[in-house]
């Protein structure tokens, strides 16, 4: 994850210097960024370079939901032209590329086989002060009770006297003079 964060910032920085380097860069970029108009600065940046001519730029669940072009998480793309053999070559580059992203992923995988498998064993011990803990916790236990023993175990503060309770205030009445 840190890795792709890092690429990605290597990739915005370098594209910015090289956006502002000349003017004819920076036009480049606004006709870019005027296809792709709502969306923020930092990811017209992006897109600009990856893929200037992009028009059709869209979060992959808007795609499947208001298009029903249903596109995969991680899914690559391969751009086809009119000529066959170049075609092919394209093709070719792209099975290649997925080859290498195939062997990434199992590596990945193996790693959070690895760190599964240590958490399994952490788990699997047992608690170093478990015993301090249960002492602790019965102590705490004796200190709420001693802290709550002069309080009634119904009392709602504010609250009104039930139909059966007697009112500790008593009821005087007033004569007028």
């Amino acid at each position: 994850m840190a890795r792709k964060y890092n690429l990605i910032s290597e990739l915005y920085d370098r594209t910015c210097k090289t956006v502002v380097a000349n003017p004819q860069n920076w036009q480049n970029f606004l006709q870019s960024a005027c296809r792709n108009y709502k969306l923020r600065y930092d990811e017209q940046l992006l897109i600009y370079a990856q893929r200037p001519d992009a028009t059709a730029v869209l979060e992959i669940e808007r795609w499947n939901r208001n298009f029903g072009r249903w596109v995969n998480r991680g899914a690559r793309s391969v751009d086809l032209g009119d000529d066959v053999h170049g075609n092919i070559t394209r093709i070719d580059n792209g099975v290649e590329r997925f080859v290498e992203s195939l062997e990434t992923a199992k590596s990945s995988l193996e790693d959070t086989k690895n760190q599964f498998e240590t958490a399994q064993k952490e788990v699997a011990k047992p608690f170093v002060q478990e015993e301090e803990l249960k002492l602790k916790l019965a102590r705490l236990d004796e200190l709420n009770i001693l802290l709550n023993m002069d309080k009634k175990e119904n009392e709602i503060v504010g609250g009104e006297p039930d139909e059966g309770e007697a009112s500790d205030k008593r009821s005087t009445k007033s004569y007028e003079r």
